[in-house]
């Protein structure tokens, strides 16, 4: 019975951890919202053919989806990978490229970076 007291101990210590590293939550997530508002206004108010509205667009995908994958996922690693995944894809569409074999690729080389990198450092 005191081995698993002290497993359920150590497995609590571990949890406890992790909440006192997202403690920021709250702020996370209101900055989540905000980037995704000011995303929804660039789609809404500027016009595609002007100079430099793409790298704008791209720019807001990348942060809103970093920032929101970040939150869901619970490390900035990962939602910086399936943030650039997806802008990545966008970007190919854009170039008219972007099709399903391309994506099954991203989501490949970003599945075995995550893990060569979680098999690594863990």
């Amino acid at each position: 019975m005191s081995i698993l007291s002290s497993k359920l101990k150590a497995i609590r210590k571990k949890r406890e951890k992790e909440i006192k590293k997202r403690k920021n939550f709250f702020p996370f997530l209101i900055f989540t919202i905000i980037l995704w508002f000011i995303f929804t206004l660039i789609i809404i108010f500027i016009d595609p053919e002007k100079k430099g509205a793409l790298e704008l667009f791209i720019t807001s995908v990348f942060f809103a989806n970093f920032f929101t994958f970040s939150l869901i996922l619970g490390k900035a690693r990962r939602g910086f990978f399936v943030a650039g995944g997806i802008t990545f894809y966008i970007f190919l569409r854009y170039l008219g490229v972007g099709n399903l074999i391309n994506l099954l690729l991203i989501i490949g080389v970003i599945t075995a970076f995550e893990f060569y990198l979680s098999k690594r450092y863990n």
